[in-house]
């Protein structure tokens, strides 16, 4: 179900929660079924089971984060066309779990744009993030196959892009843009067949980057 101003119940979550959505249950929370978040830190909360659910074409600038997904339990996630823009705190979308999709994303001025962890097929399309205090987009532990296209990082004060323990990445090098970061653009801590060096991205693709730990 989708509760809101939950707060008592979440350890002080305030804003629209959605905990053990089943398989046959597929859903969409958009402007219609979400309509006021004003008031609240926080925008959407996905607990434990959360399957088969769409969240699209909403604005989110909840003071803590915009959404947070970050549990183990939750597969076959959709994120499109979204703009999770904050006041320099917390994260745009922080996601765990299995087989999401996150495509047509802005996020600015959040601690961290997009923070993937511990996930398994897991795309990546047209992903903005710019202006964050921390990172662009951060990716650790990702199995299987990993899929990045389109990432716009720009003017982070972090890392533009941070990757850890990832398999399998297809990876779209000239159409990726992350530049003018405070810190080098790219910091990878894997040993997977990334396909990042500068044989594939075309020159000035990385401004100052190289595997850099």
């Amino acid at each position: 179900a989708l509760e809101r101003d939950a707060g008592a119940a979440l350890g002080g979550f305030d804003g629209a929660y959605v905990d053990g959505l089943g398989a046959a249950q597929t859903t969409t929370i958009d402007a219609d079924a979400l309509t006021n978040l004003t008031g609240n830190a926080n925008g959407i909360l996905l607990g434990g089971n959360v399957r088969n659910l769409t969240v699209a074409d909403l604005t989110i600038a909840t003071r803590t984060n915009g959404i947070d997904a970050n549990y183990a339990g939750n597969s076959d996630l959709v994120f499109e066309d979204l703009v999770l823009s904050g006041p320099g705190r917390g994260n745009g979308l922080r996601l765990q779990g299995a087989r999401h999709r996150v495509e047509d994303v802005v996020t600015r001025h959040r601690g961290t744009g997009v923070e993937v962890t511990t996930s398994s097929a897991l795309t990546l399309r047209r992903i903005t993030a710019e202006h964050n205090r921390d990172y662009g987009v951060v990716l650790a532990n990702v199995t299987g196959p990993l899929t990045l296209e389109t990432l716009t990082l720009r003017n982070n004060t972090g890392y533009a892009f941070a990757l850890s323990g990832s398999t399998q990445i297809h990876w779209s090098p000239t159409r990726c843009a992350p530049y003018s970061n405070s810190r080098a653009s790219l910091a990878t801590h894997t040993e997977a067949d990334q396909m990042l060096s500068p044989a594939v991205a075309p020159a000035g693709s990385w401004p100052g980057a190289g595997p850099s730990s």
